[in-house]
């Protein structure tokens, strides 16, 4: 096999929500902030991160049964739940936009 021929398989991760293992670029980041709050898609943040299905069903399941603060490691005690799914969908408005555009462009493999 020639150096460079095998494809380097992207990163895969759970949804905390719906718990479906995906490509990590088809999915948001949620990281704590430190102040009780929660940063969406934070790709260059420090610490721990949970990763979350552009979509609020996902995000109201996380909520649902505590799988934010659990993955994040930290209570969210002050956590402005409509504030989140506002900042959850504006990054799948851009997560879709962003799809079509390299749908588009034919940047994907044929």
């Amino acid at each position: 096999m020639a150096a460079g021929s095998a494809a380097v398989p992207e990163p895969r991760r759970t949804c905390i929500g719906c718990r479906a293992v995906r490509e990590q670029d088809r999915l948001l980041r949620l990281t704590a902030d430190g102040c009780g709050g929660v940063v969406v898609n934070p790709r260059r943040a420090f610490g721990r991160g949970a990763y979350l299905c552009p979509s609020v069903a996902c995000l109201e399941e996380a909520l649902r049964r505590n799988a934010l603060s659990r993955a994040l490691g930290v209570d969210l005690p002050g956590l402005n739940a409509p504030a989140l799914r506002r900042r959850v969908l504006a990054e799948a408005g851009r997560l879709d936009a962003a799809a079509g555009l390299g749908q588009r462009t034919g940047s994907g493999a044929s």
